[in-house]
């Protein structure tokens, strides 16, 4: 397997839906019922809006994997890095990276396709010479968590979330 890291162009954007909505499913079955998860349309037309504006704006590039031993040149991943003004609290510089995606398709898991994708996110990160990058996942998504923390990620903030309408005070 040969993997090819590409920036997105508008015209691809499209072409990663399908590992939008398969990221969904899993982020379905990891919260297993204790977290709504948006229908898979709304969700990506949110999305897809979001990837737009930031390569229109500059906000943000989208990196594409492709495994180029397939006859289609197959994309087998994406990651969404978007550039974020740090806060008034910790000096994380002007700016710093946030990856707001990172999908890989199923049988592509394990396979080094996610570490490409963050290296290609640190290469851009550096290239800007911005000094930091965030990024989040479902406390239950363990096999993410383990590549992040791999990749030299560490706990940061722990953002807690319950519903208003439940009772508790």
């Amino acid at each position: 397997m040969t993997i090819r890291i590409d920036r997105a162009h508008l015209r691809d954007l499209t072409k990663v839906k399908p590992l939008w909505k398969a990221m969904l499913a899993d982020y379905r079955e990891l919260s297993d019922g204790v977290w709504e998860v948006r229908e898979p349309q709304e969700a990506w037309q949110r999305r897809h809006q979001e990837y737009l504006e930031w390569i229109n704006d500059a906000g943000g590039v989208v990196f594409l994997a492709t495994d180029t031993d397939t006859e289609t040149d197959e994309i087998v991943g994406y990651a969404a890095l978007r550039f974020v003004t740090s806060g008034a609290t910790f000096d994380l510089g002007e700016s710093f990276g946030d990856i707001e995606t990172l999908a890989v398709k199923p049988g592509y898991r394990g396979k080094g396709v996610g570490a490409a994708l963050l290296a290609a996110c640190q290469r851009e990160l550096e290239r800007r010479e911005i000094k930091f990058v965030s990024l989040q996942t479902l406390a239950s998504n363990e096999k993410a968590l383990r590549l992040y923390e791999r990749a030299g990620f560490q706990p940061f903030m722990t953002r807690l979330v319950r519903r208003v309408d439940d009772g508790s005070e």
